[in-house]
């Protein structure tokens, strides 16, 4: 019986220092995910100026999200290394003059962050809290089009120093267990673009998979 007891209790000893172990190599969290950003309105008609802001106000529109970050998580801080890229999306702008309508590609833009997570919850489905803050880099080049009333306007690419803006952001999201070593995660965000002329804002969602190691 005393046998049997020591061996009991030096499996369930094992067993702890194994899962402390697994626990503590697993500390590492590549991500990679998907979504959807909506970019609010931006511009006020007032702005309009003739031959040179024709199209003052660009209205909400969604663009693809795609990302990947690296995660260093703690028991319940975390620190985070993120990339994301927000692809190009068709959007109609309007001259508040005449009405003309004009048809643009916005974006596409990429994003450079360090975030820090709070997950003050251990277990299968862990809640966390997070914000953070970078870089974000305008991609789009040269255009040419041509209005509803047949005007053909050409819009420069900006010059490298104007693609470069800081960008902030807050969140909550989900880190949710599969399997020992992997698992899905889920997040929302709310964040801001901090361009010269004036401050951008919107609203992301993306999910995906998370391998633990």
């Amino acid at each position: 019986m005393k046998i049997r007891t020591i061996a009991v209790l030096a499996g369930v000893i094992l067993m702890a220092v194994t899962g402390a172990a697994q626990v503590k190599s697993r500390a590492n969290v590549l991500s990679i995910f998907g979504g959807v950003f909506d970019h609010f309105a931006s511009g006020e008609t007032d702005e309009y100026l003739l031959g040179e802001n024709d199209f003052p106000v660009v209205p909400a529109h969604l663009g693809p999200l795609f990302g990947l970050s690296y995660l260093r998580m703690g028991k319940k801080v975390g620190w985070e290394i993120e990339a994301r890229y927000i692809g190009s999306t068709p959007v109609e702008l309007e001259d508040p003059s005449d009405g003309d309508i004009l048809e643009v590609s916005a974006g596409p833009h990429v994003s450079l962050t360090l975030n820090v997570l709070y997950a003050p919850f251990s277990g299968g489905v862990r809640p966390y809290l997070m914000a953070g803050g970078g870089l974000d880099v305008y991609l789009a080049g040269d255009a040419t089009y041509t209005s509803r009333y047949g005007f053909v306007i050409d819009i420069p690419a900006p010059a490298f120093k104007d693609r470069l803006d800081p960008e902030a952001h807050i969140g909550l999201g989900l880190l949710i267990a599969v399997g020992k070593s992997w698992g899905c995660r889920l997040e929302g965000r709310f964040g801001w673009i901090f361009e010269r002329e004036r401050t951008l804002a919107g609203l992301s969602g993306a999910g995906g998979f998370y391998l633990a190691f």
